[in-house]
């Protein structure tokens, strides 16, 4: 069982089933999230796939049903993916309390936690596995040596800048230079509505540009 956001399950699904074939594994791959049809629900209600994309809110109503445990308690693995933007919300709280039942059930239940960005891995890894013994928590790293370099980007002319309204797009034509100098850039904003603001003005610069 994985768990996944619900906007991103298809693309865990696919990525999912891609290998089957090559590695010989008859595995059927289900999602299901908010969004899951009612005859796809029921499908699922009768037998579960090898193999489920999930919510934390979805893994939790799955948890009340009358046969929960039947359906539920030969899980062997669990993956909680983007652990970073769980852990101290209160959908992370829905997971902590779900695997809680699952090792009920399940003592040898396998729980993996996945995430690229955080800070204090061990804290982390013990609180997604809180029901597993201490001895048996194992911390996997990569290390990639890299020289880090801090730029900051500023108006060309030094004054009033109007933050207000328009989410900083007055720096698009400085934003689009380090673009353009780079060969793969990540872009981080702080809320959706800005990522799609500026995800527009990007585009509308790129077509707008030269060539």
């Amino acid at each position: 069982m994985a768990h996944a956001h619900a906007s991103a399950g298809g693309g865990y699904t696919r990525a999912l089933i891609a290998p089957l074939a090559e590695l010989g594994l008859n595995w059927s791959v289900g999602l299901r999230t908010g969004d899951t049809s009612s005859s796809e629900r029921a499908a699922q209600a009768r037998r579960l796939p090898t193999a489920l994309v999930t919510t934390p809110e979805s893994l939790s109503l799955l948890l009340t049903r009358a046969d929960a445990r039947e359906a539920l308690g030969s899980v062997r693995l669990v993956v909680v993916d983007e652990w970073h933007e769980l852990i101290g919300s209160k959908r992370g709280v829905q997971v902590q309390l779900a695997l809680a039942r699952l090792h009920h059930w399940q003592p040898d239940l396998c729980v993996w936690g996945l995430s690229a960005t955080l800070g204090n891995l061990e804290h982390a890894r013990d609180v997604l596995l809180a029901g597993v013994l201490p001895e048996r928590r194992v911390l996997v790293h990569g290390h990639t040596p890299k020289t880090l370099v801090i730029d900051t980007l500023l108006p060309d002319v030094a004054g009033r800048f109007p933050w207000a309204g328009h989410l900083g797009l007055s720096m698009l034509p400085h934003v689009v230079r380090e673009l353009e100098a780079s060969t793969t850039t990540l872009v981080f904003l702080n809320t959706r509505s800005q990522a799609e603001l500026w995800y527009q003005a990007l585009l509308d610069a790129d077509q707008s540009g030269p060539g």
